[in-house]
């Protein structure tokens, strides 16, 4: 047999044999205690390292939120603020705005920006106490503009915010700046500074309050109207704002980021009156049935495009609105002479309803503006067109009229024009069934326009030509005097006049291919606006210039004697929306070319003759003086009262 294995030898300490070990070792085990322990701290450390990590992360968050929120102007300015406008910087609105393609002479229009309009070329002068050099840096400098209008109890209180995100750009027009300031407080941190008042400005007592400045990175900020709104915009630019504007319904329709190319503007309906004489708040029905004006302007391949949608308070005044106001195709505009003043195109299913909605509209704008009086007979003569058609139209004549309305002015007939004729007006209506149409205006008529008038119709080459005249009273009875109305129907279109010549005209400028659809005019002046929509109207620049207003004036001056400008109405849900191809792109242009004796024009509107001369004989002789610069605040009423005293020389 083998030998045996030999037995393990015993343990020096006990002298037992050692046995294997089959399990891990007892707690009490030397060396143990240590490896947990390192494990826990390990742990541990993990633990507050991760906790760090995220509390750092959810502090730069935090800080990247607050920064963002602290440029984001819409999470400052509350949302009781009756206005809030942001434009592009002037620099980058530069060569789009001359790039329109409207103007009659871009060449001459970046000349006079450059050299001789009042902002470019002035030696001296103020906008808002602000020395004009000093404006200049900051138009040149800022990357975007933007104000505010917020309610006070003092009334309302303006803000002006200028961007400067470069830090050397903000430096140097802070540098400029504070030598016009004197510190006034500090509020959360921040210097208030008040702009020092010049003795002008103390005479004319229109600054109760001088305007505060602050710097806000990245904004300096300008305040009118006391403390009340610039304080809580810095108490939001620290703490934020709960109510803040972004939230406010409408505010999602002026689009994402500040764009090169757009400008725009959240409006209350109380702010057109904000500043009412006396601070008096016209009870206007439009007003109230108005929520807000969402506005945005922006450039589209050289064409400017307006967009203003007012939301309806109303959900069932919004629901008439759409029915009486169907969004439909103007084909009547092409028929309008190219050289008409003016073209309105109204598109109508329910022509009642869209009667008595216009009477409606008109009413309420008449209340606003305070021309009820003014607007009275019109608006008595549409009420009764209204109550004759309810009561002698019955649903087929109705249907009949159905479509597309238009009312044209015809143009001045030239001199020495062949043609002769007059001027006036030209309505135009397609219809479905012309014999019901002229046996229902026959029978209507004479309803409408009321006694002593004789009707009659002649037969010419066009078919029938109907007359309305009035008939004057004499010794001998009655005899017919010139035409009150003219009317006829060729081919499913009518057309109504006040006189036959001014018919006869019509058609020849129809013959002689001179159309708005010949020459396209409108069509390029609609080319960017809703091709569907309610109403239209396009308008030509005898019609600016017939309005007397230097501003209008100023724009036709320079603006190509083919443009047209064009406005369209739609609807759409709660919402009204106003397009048009003339906007701030294009005024603002013009302002920026004006020169000095044009902003005078526009900023002394209401002078008299007399007042008006004397002002430019002394500016004349003395042109430095306060009263002669265009931007001073205050100088209009001063000059009106000082013309008062004015005498006739004998």
């Amino acid at each position: 047999m083998p030998d045996a294995a030999p037995a393990p030898a015993p343990s020096p300490v006990t002298g037992l044999h050692p046995r294997p070990a089959t399990g891990p070792p007892s707690l009490g085990d030397a060396g143990y205690g240590d490896v947990r322990r390192k494990n826990a701290r390990f742990v541990l450390i993990q633990i507050a390292i991760g906790v760090l990590v995220v509390f750092t992360l959810s502090g730069l968050l935090y800080l990247e939120l607050w920064q963002s929120a602290g440029t984001d102007l819409s999470r400052l300015v509350p949302e009781s603020a009756t206005l809030y406008l942001t434009t592009p910087p002037p620099r980058a609105a530069r060569a789009p705005a001359l790039g329109l393609a409207r103007w009659a002479d871009p060449a001459a229009l970046e000349k006079a920006l450059d050299e001789t309009s009042y902002l470019a070329n002035a030696p001296s002068g103020e906008v808002f106490g602000v020395p004009l050099d000093v404006a200049r840096e900051i138009l040149v400098s800022t990357d975007g503009l933007s104000v505010a209008l917020l309610p006070t109890d003092h009334g309302p209180a303006p803000l002006l915010f200028v961007e400067l995100r470069d830090l050397l750009k903000r430096r140097r027009v802070l540098a400029r700046l504070n030598p016009l300031l004197d510190t006034v407080d500090r509020h959360v941190g921040f210097r208030v500074d008040a702009v020092r008042q010049s003795p002008w400005q103390r005479l004319t007592g229109l600054d109760a309050t001088a305007p505060r400045v602050v710097a806000m990175e990245p904004y300096v900020v300008f305040a009118w109207g006391g403390d009340e709104a610039l304080d809580r915009v810095l108490d939001a630019r620290v703490a934020g704002e709960t109510d803040a504007l972004r939230w406010r319904e409408g505010f999602d329709l002026l689009g994402g980021e500040r764009d090169a190319r757009r400008v725009r503007a959240l409006i209350d309906p109380t702010a057109l009156w904000a500043f009412a004489p006396e601070g008096e708040l016209p009870a206007g029905r439009l007003t109230s049935a108005l929520s807000v004006f969402a506005v945005t302007a922006e450039l589209e391949d050289g064409d400017e495009r307006l967009r203003v949608r007012a939301l309806v308070r109303d959900e069932e005044r919004a629901d008439r609105l759409a029915q009486a106001l169907p969004s439909l195709p103007h084909d009547l505009v092409d028929l309008a002479p190219s050289d008409a003043p003016w073209v309105l195109s109204v598109a109508t299913e329910k022509p009642l309803s869209t009667l008595s909605m216009a009477r409606d509209l008109l009413a309420g704008a008449a209340a606003d503006l305070g021309l009820e009086d003014a607007l009275r007979p019109t608006l008595d003569r549409l009420s009764s067109i209204e109550l004759e058609a309810i009561v002698r139209l019955d649903w087929e004549v109705a249907e009949a009229f159905a479509g597309e309305l238009a009312v044209l002015g015809m143009p001045e007939p030239a001199a020495g024009d062949a043609a002769g004729g007059e001027a006036g007006w030209v309505l135009l209506a397609r219809v479905d069934q012309p014999l019901v149409v002229e046996q229902t205006l026959e029978r209507l008529l004479p309803y409408i326009v009321g006694d002593h008038y004789a009707f009659g119709k002649v037969l010419g080459s066009r078919g029938y030509t109907h007359y309305v005249r009035l008939a004057a009273p004499d010794t001998g009875g009655y005899i017919v005097a010139e035409d009150a109305l003219a009317w006829r129907l060729e081919d499913g279109l009518l057309e109504l006049a006040p006189s036959a010549a001014v018919l006869e005209r019509f058609a020849i400028e129809r013959r002689s291919r001179r159309t708005y659809g010949d020459t396209g005019l409108a069509r390029k002046a609609l080319a960017h606006l809703p091709a569907q929509s309610a109403a239209v109207a396009v308008l030509g620049p005898s019609l600016l210039d017939a309005l007397d207003s230097p501003l209008l004036a100023m724009t036709t001056a320079r603006l190509a004697p083919d443009f047209r400008a064009a406005v369209t109405l739609s609807t759409g849900g709660r919402w009204l929306a106003l397009d048009s191809n003339v906007g701030p792109w294009t005024i603002g242009t013009v302002i920026a070319t004006a020169d000095k004796a044009e902003v005078n024009a526009f900023t002394l509107p209401g002078l008299s003759d007399r007042c008006r001369a004397a002002h430019e004989a002394m500016c004349a002789r003395w042109p430095e003086a306060v009263p002669c610069q265009p931007l001073v605040l205050g100088r209009r009423e001063r000059i009106r009262q000082a013309c008062e005293h004015l005498t006739p020389t004998p």
